[in-house]
């Protein structure tokens, strides 16, 4: 992979990057041997046989049992220029990005026979899908206190509707080779736009000059979705500079992907009426500076989510074939409600450290003709410390901690464990950076994740049962980064 960028003084810089990363299948889609040391394929404790196809988890024929060789590249130019003595600017940028699914990307699948016997397939994938965009944005500075921003932005999308498949060998009824490997060469996407337009002001109130006034308002029009409004409204009060409230509210929305709206699989069928997830935030921040070099916030959040995209919602046996199908639907709804507490300080000349902690009161779901439960996935506490030594020129040192409490999983997760969760865990990651060597033309740095090489796990996706999908994840162990930075 590869990241570049090329900045001339400061109104001009050009981009690309390019990620090229081959992996496994087998850790997103396959039985838990590793974990509850059942046999190679083994399904909900029976040794050896499957009630669904399995992805092997070694080697096939002398190769990788899979490769899913995922390419991403983008190229973008951003510009920005004042009209009038720094008071107006004028800013824009336009992007072009592909993303592929590579066509040496393959899958090992067994597939149980009527004898409990194992037949081999090979299936091959390929993807493309691109977009390009433009955005035009003015800021504008009246007064000494007071800005207003404005913009339009435009957005062409060509999104490959699903994977194409080949199978390679096997002898499975010829009806499905031929409808799949015919597909090879046929690419089946849409194309869509998106048209947009922005404006916030910021005006501190004449007769309450410690209060500023924060309103704002977006609108999107979606060839494939449809149009939604979004608006936001802040009140910042400023008391001699030590102490800041701020209560927001806001409007978002989620749009459906590509994939949601139009991937189908066994029993599966597309819904291209999908709409966006629409969000409600509300919060309530406190600044506080009781010393120069400590800042301390606290904020209270509460969030409603609606249309809630539900996967695999049962509709009956609408295709005639005699079985059921299903279909993801707009069918759920949520909740948030927690507070977060940050805290950064100054210790002394070049180090400073900060702290950060956010705990859940509530984090709920619901689907459409089903009991509330708690939000997969989501740990009800969590927090961050670091600390920064930068006294020793031209060297940087930065040292965070990482803690996640339990995480929630799915009701049909058997790793279900105390309170139906996947453990917390702890990680070290330290960063050592030197600046401004050999003539101030070079940056250097070294950053490690997960320093200890601890053990730690995310919960499962979709149905998460033990059976296709994995109950849990394994997370990556120690890694490295090395990064050499050439200013030119």
């Amino acid at each position: 992979s590869i990241v570049a960028r090329f900045s001339y003084k400061k109104n001009l810089t050009v981009g690309f990057s390019r990620f090229d990363r081959p992996m496994g299948f087998g850790p997103y889609f396959n039985s838990p041997s590793n974990l509850y040391g059942l046999p190679k394929y083994g399904f909900q404790d029976r040794d050896g046989i499957s009630e669904g196809w399995a992805v092997p988890s070694y080697f096939v024929d002398n190769e990788h049992a899979s490769n899913w060789h995922s390419i991403n590249n983008r190229f973008f130019i951003k510009n920005e220029f004042d009209i009038i003595n720094e008071k107006i600017s004028l800013k824009s940028q336009f992007y072009y990005r592909n993303t592929s699914i590579a066509d040496d990307s393959y899958i090992w699948f067994y597939k149980p026979t009527e004898n409990d016997e194992w037949q081999r397939l090979r299936n091959s994938y390929l993807h493309f899908s691109k977009s390009l965009g433009g955005e035009l944005r003015t800021d504008l500075i009246f007064g000494t206190k007071n800005s207003w921003i404005t913009g339009i932005s435009y957005d062409w999308s060509d999104i490959e509707k699903d994977y194409r498949e080949r199978i390679d060998n096997g002898n499975l009824d010829d009806r499905l080779l031929v409808r799949r490997n015919a597909g090879w060469d046929k690419r089946n996407a849409e194309q869509y736009h998106n048209y947009a337009m922005y404006s916030q002001v910021i005006y501190n109130m004449p007769f309450l000059n410690i209060m500023d006034v924060v309103v704002g308002i977006r609108f999107d029009y979606n060839s494939f979705y449809g149009s939604t409004t979004n608006p936001r409204l802040a009140l910042v009060t400023n008391i001699k500079n030590k102490l800041y409230i701020k209560p927001t509210f806001g409007m978002s929305y989620r749009a459906p992907t590509h994939y949601e709206a139009y991937s189908a699989a066994v029993g599966r069928v597309s819904n291209p009426d999908l709409k966006p997830e629409k969000g409600i935030m509300t919060e309530l921040i406190i600044n506080w500076l009781p010393l120069k070099k400590l800042n301390i916030e606290g904020s209270l959040f509460y969030n409603r989510i609606a249309n809630i995209i539900v996967s695999n919602v049962p509709i009956g046996d609408i295709d005639g074939d005699g079985n059921p199908n299903n279909q993801n639907q707009n069918k759920g709804k949520g909740k948030v409600f927690g507070a977060e507490f940050k805290a950064n300080a100054t210790i002394s000349k070049g180090i400073s450290a900060f702290a950060n902690f956010t705990w859940l009161f509530d984090a709920t779901l619901k689907e459409e003709g089903s009991e509330e439960y708690h939000a997969p996935n989501i740990a009800d506490v969590k927090g961050n410390l670091g600390i920064n030594i930068s006294r020793f020129k031209p060297f940087n040192f930065d040292l965070t901690v990482n803690w996640t409490g339990n995480r929630s999983t799915l009701p049909t997760n058997p790793e279900k464990g105390l309170f139906y969760s996947v453990n917390g865990y702890i990680i070290f990651n330290i960063t050592i950076s030197a600046t401004g060597l050999f003539g101030n033309y070079v940056d250097l740095s070294l950053s490690i994740r997960n320093l200890f090489d601890a053990d730690y796990y995310d919960p499962g996706i979709r149905s998460a049962g033990a059976g296709f999908y994995p109950t849990r994840y394994p997370q990556a162990g120690r890694s490295a980064f090395f990064k050499i930075s050439l200013k030119l």
